[in-house]
C-alpha cells in the first residue's frame, strides 16, 4: 500500500520472513521517500504476530495511519478455523517528527474473523470499515453472514466500533469514502 503526502511516499508492505516462527512470519515492513530515494525497508513493529492486508491514509497533521489485520495468536493455529478466529483488527500511527510507528492497538478483539479493513482520510480525521464473521466464515453464507464494523479518527485514537445497520453479505471487495 502507497500513501502520499507534501511530497513524502510511503510503501507499507507485508513481508515474508522464513527464519521467524509459524504463524508469526509475515510482518509488515515500511520504506519512506521524503525526496531523496526509499529508506532501507523496517518493520512497523516488532510484536509477534502475524500481520496483513495494510491501508494507509496521510492525516491532517502529516502523521501516517495505517490499520491491518493482525493475528491474535501467538503461533498459527492447527486448524483453519482457529486462525481465521483468531485475525483482528489493528491500527499504528507513524509519526514523521520522530521517525517512528506507535504500538499496534487492536481495533476489534474477539473470538471470531474480522478482516478486510478499508480506510479513509477526510479533512475530520479518518474512518475505517471492516467486515466480521461470528461463524469464522471467510465467504459469508445465508446461516453466517458477514457484517460490517466502522470506527472513526479523533486525533488520537479511533472511536468504539460500531455496527453498521444492516446485516450484509458483501461480495467481493469494497471500498469507502469519507467526508
Amino acid at each position: 500500500m502507497v500513501a502520499e503526502h507534501n511530497g513524502t511516499q510511503v510503501i507499507v508492505y507485508v513481508h515474508y520472513d522464513p527464519a521467524r516462527p509459524a504463524g508469526q512470519s509475515t510482518r509488515l515492513y515500511y520504506t519512506i521517500d521524503s525526496g531523496t530515494g526509499f529508506s532501507a525497508p523496517a518493520p512497523v513493529h516488532a510484536e509477534a504476530r502475524a500481520d496483513f492486508n495494510p491501508r494507509l491514509a496521510f492525516l491532517a497533521d502529516g502523521r501516517l495511519l495505517a490499520v491491518f489485520e493482525s493475528s491474535k495468536l501467538g503461533q498459527l493455529a492447527l486448524t483453519t478455523g482457529e486462525r481465521v478466529s483468531g485475525l483482528e483488527v489493528a491500527w499504528s500511527i507513524y509519526d514523521p517528527t520522530t521517525d517512528s510507528w506507535s504500538a499496534p492497538t487492536l481495533l476489534s478483539d474477539n473470538d471470531y474473523l474480522d478482516h478486510a479493513p478499508r480506510l479513509a482520510p477526510s479533512p475530520l480525521g479518518a474512518m475505517v470499515v471492516w467486515q466480521s464473521n461470528a461463524g469464522n466464515e471467510v465467504i459469508a453464507t445465508p446461516t453466517s453472514p458477514t457484517q460490517l464494523h466502522y470506527a472513526t479518527w479523533n486525533g488520537s485514537g479511533f472511536s468504539a466500533p460500531a455496527e453498521l445497520p444492516a446485516t450484509i453479505q458483501p461480495e467481493g471487495e469494497s471500498d469507502l469514502a469519507f467526508d
